[in-house]
């Protein structure tokens, strides 16, 4: 994988720990899972994701897109 990414053949978008509307829908919640997922994607592939996209069949929370930006 770390090799995918390096290459430039795997890019992760958003990169939250787990989908918002599966476990947090607080904004408090919002910031702490992707600080989580980004935490981890920094330790193990030294990457930030810069795309912040979340596909979510369901729709999302009212600050989901302030977030975001």
């Amino acid at each position: 994988m770390k090799e995918f990414i390096k290459d430039g053949r795997f890019e992760f978008v958003n990169g939250g720990w787990s989908l918002h509307d599966e476990a947090t829908a607080h904004y408090e919640d919002i910031v702490t899972n992707m600080r989580l997922g980004h935490d981890f994607l920094l330790t193990e592939f030294e990457i930030t994701p810069k795309v912040g996209w979340h596909l979510d069949q369901f729709g999302h929370t009212s600050a989901n897109a302030a977030l975001f930006k």
